[in-house]
Parts: structure tokens; sequence; C-alpha cells
């Protein structure tokens, strides 16, 4: 599978000519896709491609490799597929981890399809932070789950279902109130309600940092253990509830809710690990793949 995931990185990098878009094509950092390439360079002993600060583009190698490793990566995933479609009685069982109040209009009707179709298997939820799906799944605490993007390790499967922004709800009555999107520049001392730390500590930090950045301290008046909390305080104008655009369904009377300029998007996919990916694994998949188009 490593050389699976090497090959891909290769073909996005051949198609887009670019290492940054390329990244992002396989939800990879840039340095680990980078890492992909230099580990598959090594391994053929040649350059597959012509690097300068302006442009990339494929050696002579590595436009004879594209064909055969578009072809390679084809006839894996077909094989994956029959593999996954055999099974046996004991792949009844998919363990899947994500957060209840994460607002993903795919996730029940996914297994609703799961429960008429395939009645036989059995979804255990482990319910897990996105920045600890990652880790979950490659200590085997879980099958499947509800990730941030991008993935750090080559072993995981990806496929993002979600692109979301940081938001602030506040108070109608609230300046900032009229602002379609906020910048970081216009919050100031405004009392702000973040998530407490002990929920999430690799995205509150990275919260934090995002504002330090961008040339403000924040404001911290409050912090909630409960998300659906946070627009209760808004709703008293006791500040601006700082949270991601996919984390509530509906606001109290009197509170709205604006984009921050300045944040970087939040990516959420569905993240498994790519030799673990049993039949009641890819039955899940298949809803959820089908539940989100």
């Amino acid at each position: 599978m490593r050389h699976l995931r090497r090959f891909r990185c290769f073909i996005a990098v051949a198609e887009h000519l670019h290492f940054r878009k390329a990244a992002e094509a396989v939800n990879l950092t840039q340095p680990a896709l980078s890492q992909q390439i230099r580990e598959l360079e090594k391994e053929f002993d040649t350059s597959l491609f012509q690097r300068d600060r302006r442009s990339v583009s494929l050696t002579v190698a590595g436009e004879r490799l594209l064909p055969a490793a578009r072809e390679a990566v084809r006839l894996i995933d077909e094989a994956s597929s029959d593999i996954a479609r055999l099974g046996t009685d004991g792949d009844r069982t998919v363990r899947f981890g994500y957060l209840e109040y994460l607002n993903l209009p795919f996730l029940l009707p996914a297994l609703s399809e799961l429960r008429t179709t395939r009645p036989e298997i059995i979804a255990e939820v482990a319910h897990l932070n996105p920045s600890q799906v990652e880790r979950a799944l490659l200590d085997d605490e879980i099958d499947l789950g509800i990730g941030l993007l991008p993935v750090q390790n080559e072993d995981l499967a990806v496929r993002p279902v979600l692109q979301g922004e940081w938001m602030l709800a506040l108070h109608e009555a609230n300046p900032l109130a009229a602002m379609e999107r906020i910048p970081i520049a216009a919050i100031g001392d405004q009392p702000l309600i973040l998530f407490a730390r002990e929920m999430n500590p690799v995205l509150h930090d990275n919260l934090i940092a995002c504002f330090r950045a961008g040339g403000c301290e924040p404001n911290v008046a409050y912090q909630v253990t409960q998300v659906a909390a946070g627009p209760g305080y808004a709703a008293q104008n006791l500040g601006a509830f700082v949270h991601g655009s996919y984390v509530l369904n509906g606001l109290p009377p009197g509170v709205v809710r604006r984009p921050l300029e300045g944040f970087p998007k939040l990516g959420l996919g569905l993240v498994w690990h790519g030799n673990r990916r049993t039949p009641a694994v890819r039955a899940l998949l298949d809803c959820l793949k089908r539940a989100s188009n």
C-alpha cells in the first residue's frame, strides 16, 4: 500500500504540475507529499520531475512511468473493491468515530440506509473529536471516522465530505453583527466564548494561534464544555461564540452568525485505514459516499 500511495502522489503532481495543488488533491501536507515523491525517485534511482522556483515538469522517466502508475492504481482499486465485497460472517461490525454535535446532514441518512440494506451490520459509535480520529485509526480503536484534513499518515485513506469555516455567533445588537464577514482586526477586545481546550486541544491551540497571527490577542471571557451552550452566552450578550460552521444546527432568538476572515478553512473527511477495509467498513463507506454526494 505504500507504493500505491506514492503512485497516487506521483499522479497528482504529474496532473497538476504544482506541489501545493497536488498535496490538496490527495489531502496531504505539502512536505508529506514531497517526501512521497522523494521515496519514489529513490526506489527508481532517477528523477521523475524537473523542478525550479517557477515550474514543475515531468522528466523522460516520469513520462514513461505515468501511464503505468495510473494503470497500477486502477487495478489495485478494482481488486480492493472485489475483495471487500467477498466478506466473511465475522465482518459484521464497524466502529465509527465522530462527534454527535457535528452538523453532518448526510450522516443519519447513511446510517438509515445501512440498517435497511445491510441489517446484519452493526455500527458501533465512538465519540471522538475529529483531531483524535487519526490516532484512533492507527491504534486500531476504530475502523472509520470523521477526521480533520489534511491527514498526516500515508497509511490512511481519505474522502473529503465537508469544507467548513470559523464563525462568530453573536447578539444582533453587537456592532460586529452589522458586518457580513468579520476580519480579525475588527475583533479587538471583543469578549470571546471558546470551546474548552480539553474538548479538542489541537484545534483549540490552532485557533488561538490564528488570532495571534492576525495581530489579535483573544480576550477569552468564557470557555464552554458543551458546544450547545455557546450560543446561550451570546444570546445574553456576554460575548461572541467562536465555532466551526458545522457544529450548530440552530441559534436562539436574537443571535446571528458571521464568518471570520483570515482564518484557515476547516476540512472534514471520511478517514479509514487503507489496510483494514473490511466488508462492513466498505458497506458503511458506500452509504456515506452516496448520502454526501
